[in-house]
């Protein structure tokens, strides 16, 4: 079917081709407003994180000097 309608050039092939394009530029334009957004990452807050829930399910209370390097190495 896509056969027929572009033989000949029945089919405009270039507005697909704009079509395409257009979305692609607002994907793109989406992503940089996004990530112009993001002010700071801390590497660190997956360990606040942990250490809040290790302290919650009672980890803290182990008396293990190399558990807890282990631990707040996570």
């Amino acid at each position: 079917m896509d056969y027929i309608k572009t033989y000949a050039g029945q089919d405009d092939l270039l507005e697909d081709y704009k079509q395409k394009k257009i979305k692609s530029e607002q994907e793109t334009f989406r992503t940089e407003q996004v990530l112009s957004n993001i002010t700071n990452i801390f590497m660190e807050g997956t360990q606040i994180i942990l250490e809040q829930v290790y302290d919650i399910v009672g980890f803290s209370q182990i008396q293990n000097v190399t558990y807890h390097i282990l631990v707040s190495s996570i």
